[in-house]
Order: C-alpha cells, then sequence, then structure tokens
C-alpha cells in the first residue's frame, strides 16, 4: 500500500476501502454465472463508470452532485483532468481474466487483488514502518496473507485440491510483489496485480 499523505485521512481510507471490498461481487459473478455472463456484466458495468469518470470531469450542476457525493473516497491525484479512479481498472481486469483464463483463475485472481489490496492499504498505511519506494514491506506481508486467505476460501467454496491451493500462495506471493512495484511499470495495479496472480496460477496449475 502507498503511503499516502495525510491530506486522504486514514478514516476516508477505510471507506474507500470498504467500496473497493465490494467488488468481490466480481469474483462471485465468475463463478456463479460463468465467465461469459460475467464478461457482459463486467462490460456493462465497465462503460457505466467511464460515463461516471467522464461526468465528473466536466462542468455543471451534475458535476458538482457528483463530486460532493463520491469525492470523499477520490484521491486528491485522481481529480486531474486525465486521471481515473481505481474502479475502471478493476473492470478492465476482470474483462481480461475473463477472456484470457479459466474461470477459476479469473476468480481467484481477483479476490487475490481485492482482498490483499485492502489489508495492504489498512494495514501499511497504518503500520507501514519499512518503506520500500513509496510503499512498505508491512503492507506487502498484510497483502500475502490477505491473499493467502481469498484463495483459501474460493478453495473452500468450489472445492479445489491441495494444487489449487499451492498455486494459489504462490499467486499471492507474486500478486504482492506486484502491488509493491506497479509505479515501476507506470501501470493501474488493479490491472496489472490481478493479471500477475492469474498468469502465475496458470503456469502452475
Amino acid at each position: 500500500m502507498a503511503i499516502t499523505p495525510d491530506l486522504f485521512s486514514y478514516r476516508r481510507e477505510i471507506f474507500r476501502k470498504l467500496i473497493h471490498l465490494s467488488s468481490l461481487w466480481m469474483p462471485v459473478a465468475i463463478l456463479q454465472f460463468g465467465a461469459k455472463p460475467a464478461l457482459v456484466m463486467f462490460s456493462v458495468a465497465l462503460s457505466a463508470v467511464l460515463l461516471f469518470e467522464i461526468m465528473r470531469k466536466r462542468r455543471g450542476q451534475l458535476t458538482l452532485a457528483l463530486n460532493r457525493a463520491f469525492g470523499g473516497v477520490i484521491r486528491p491525484q485522481e481529480h486531474g483532468a486525465f486521471r481515473l479512479t481505481g474502479a475502471p481498472f478493476v473492470l478492465a481486469s476482470g474483462i481480461l481474466l475473463c477472456l484470457l483464463f479459466p474461470p477459476i483463475i479469473a476468480a481467484a485472481a481477483l479476490a487475490i487483488a481485492l482482498v490483499g489490496d485492502t489489508a495492504a492499504a489498512l494495514i501499511g498505511r497504518r503500520y507501514g514502518w519499512t518503506r520500500i519506494g513509496n510503499k512498505s514491506l508491512q503492507g506487502s506481508i498484510a497483502f500475502f496473507i490477505a491473499g493467502m486467505a481469498a484463495v483459501g476460501v474460493t478453495a473452500w467454496a468450489t472445492q479445489q485440491p491441495l494444487a489449487f491451493l499451492l498455486s494459489g500462495a504462490t499467486a499471492a506471493l507474486a500478486a504482492a510483489i506486484a502491488e509493491l512495484y506497479a509505479h515501476v511499470l507506470f501501470l493501474n495495479d488493479n490491472l496489472t496485480v490481478p493479471l500477475a496472480a492469474a498468469a502465475v496460477m496458470w503456469l502452475f496449475l
């Protein structure tokens, strides 16, 4: 998790991450309905979110209303003219995962990224004493542990074998590293982290 300035309070970070966790409907949708229906859902949701992103950048009463409603969970750097929130990238990653990987891997990778990122943000901001770039070792450890928990729940819910758990553990580690060094690639970690986790699981399975 990035060690952010005090301008974005810890309370706002918690609220933002609760919204982030609500995206767990995505792996559930993949497992419940399959990749193709989930792909349609994600595409519709992405279109709606992109419309929101366009409207909040424009001047007018609607923009004021949107920023008033959601401004508390939008980071200062996301208010720039060409900056998006994390939501479009989460949905885009879901679309790519459904296109490129088997449903169980796509669902597990999304769960790892969503739960791991939340843990990294909250633990890293509060207890991230050991800095690595603009993030922290403690946040990355929290990511790995939470990612492992997400794999365990996914394996239990879908009755996966031990090989799935082992590949998931490796994927959680790869995702934690990808999140830690996401700034090196200049890409949004909501896109790169789940793809990294899925690629590792696919290689192992």
